[in-house]
């Protein structure tokens, strides 16, 4: 009966975890988040309805773990690296490489062009489908003021539920 419960509990977690987050559902409540990562806090959304959690320094090279929540449920999560330890092309083709190892190739890519009002975001996104209810966006997305120089630059991986994907 054990081994039951033992096989049932694992192909629970495999089958159903978020790809990277093993502890994690989509739809997760902020109870399931604080308990898989201690040490999260709320975050100020600039989102009506949205709930941000986030988790500082969870490891070496990532600055935070951004959790996202709307009607109380997980719907996406960013990794945020840190530009001073991701600062070479090398260690940004060595997460990409390791991406394609997990996920396979990219569907698609695209590019990353928006206007605001005094700066410009440019960059590309390389999207995956490792499951079947999530995608992975790999970001490189750098900031220009209105005279074009760099601002910041910021590489982000976001996981989405692909029935949320209508929700920034």
């Amino acid at each position: 009966m054990k081994k039951i419960i033992v096989l049932f509990l694992c192909m629970y977690t495999l089958t159903f975890s978020i790809v990277d987050f093993p502890n994690l559902r989509w739809n997760d409540k902020v109870f399931d988040i604080m308990f898989s990562y201690p040490g999260v806090h709320e975050e100020k959304s600039f989102q009506e309805g949205v709930e941000v959690y986030v988790l500082d320094n969870p490891k070496d090279s990532v600055a935070s773990y951004n959790f996202h929540l709307i009607d109380g449920s997980l719907y996406k999560i960013e990794i945020i690296f840190d530009n001073e330890k991701i600062d070479t092309t090398s260690k940004i083709r060595d997460i990409y490489d390791t991406l394609v190892s997990k996920m396979g190739e990219p569907l698609y890519a695209e590019p990353i062009k928006r206007d605001l009002v005094t700066t410009k975001l440019t960059g590309n996104s390389q999207v995956f489908r490792p499951d079947r209810e999530t995608m992975v966006f790999f970001k490189g997305v750098d900031t220009l003021d209105e005279d074009g120089n760099m601002i910041d630059s910021k590489l982000i991986i976001e996981y989405r539920n692909i029935a949320n994907l209508n929700i920034p």
